[in-house]
Parts: structure tokens; sequence; C-alpha cells
């Protein structure tokens, strides 16, 4: 009972001073969103562990077919959404804004999956203004990626491994992070 009640001061005189409330709750909020992080990409292919990112060749708006192939020797972000996320909505502004740095050995390249109709893909490729590759996706890739939510991404080293991966919100630091040379 003493020791409870030790414990119980302690806590009061720390919820007291502002600071140190301030740090811990700060330290709390952040260790449950690397948790969440965590858990939701824990079905996601495994990230730095030299395993080859699934090849696709996928169609752009225009009907041309893009490889992952054609990407070899670059880092590359591939970044799967669904025009009907709002997550994925607030994010895509990160990965234009990287798109937008013209890093000559980074590529993004944005996947729409999960839509009703290819159309809803251009749609929100235009009203995001775009201007990285968009390939429409199937649930194939759905499947080859293990992709359960969005949005999700992977980053890929210059040899077509998978070296990062996230679920959900990312912002460009986080995602810039992820992508960085190692």
């Amino acid at each position: 009972m003493q020791n409870n009640q030790k414990n119980l001061n302690l806590w009061q005189r720390l919820r007291k001073n502002y600071w140190l409330s301030l740090v811990f709750d700060a330290t709390l909020i952040g260790m449950v969103f690397i948790g969440i992080s965590f858990w939701q990409a824990r079905d996601l292919l495994p990230g730095d562990s030299g395993v080859l990112a699934p090849a696709f060749n996928l169609p752009d708006r225009h009907g041309n077919i893009v490889s992952l192939e054609d990407y070899r020797g670059k880092r590359v972000v591939v970044y799967f959404f669904a025009p009907w996320c709002r997550v994925c909505a607030l994010s895509i502004h990160n990965l234009v804004d990287i798109a937008a740095s013209r890093d000559p050995e980074l590529v993004i390249i944005a996947l729409g999956v999960d839509y009703q109709q290819a159309d809803d893909i251009w749609d929100f490729a235009d009203k995001h203004d775009l201007q990285m590759p968009v390939l429409l996706g199937s649930n194939q890739q759905m499947r080859d990626w293990k992709i359960k939510a969005f949005p999700s991404y992977y980053v890929l080293n210059e040899t077509g491994q998978v070296i990062s991966r996230s679920v959900g919100y990312s912002t460009e630091v986080g995602i810039r992070w992820r992508a960085r040379k190692r």
C-alpha cells in the first residue's frame, strides 16, 4: 500500500511540472505512433532483407506499358493509392514536392489501385497535378505487393530490392529519409 502511495505522489509531481509533463506526453504519443506504424506495415513485403520487388508491366493513361525494370539503376518509390482514399489525397502532395525536386537518382511511381473505373485514377492524378508516372494497377499488384491499406509505399534500391516500406500518411521528410542512399 505504501509503495502505491509513493508511485502516486511521483506521478502527481510529474503531472504538476509543465515541461516534464509535456515531454512525457510527447514521448508517449511518439511511441504510440511508432507502434501503430510498425503494426500497419507488419504484413508488407519485408524491407532491408534483400527481397526483390515484384515485377510489373502496367499501362499509363496513354496506354504505354511501363515496366518496373525500366527503372533499374535508380532508387524508386512505388506509391500505392486508391482514388477514394482521403489520406492518399493528403499525402500525395509530399510526393509531388519530392518529384518536383528533380533528383535524377530517385524515381517516384504512383500506382492507382482499388478503383471502380480507370477514369477514377486519371481524375485523381489530374486533381493533384501528378507529374510523375501514374500507372493503372490491379488486384494482382495488391496481392503481389501485399497491399491491404492505403496509402502504402515501398522504396527500392538500384537493384530493385525493397529497402523500406510504410503504410499511411508520410511526410516529405519521412519519405526522403526512407529513400536516402545507404
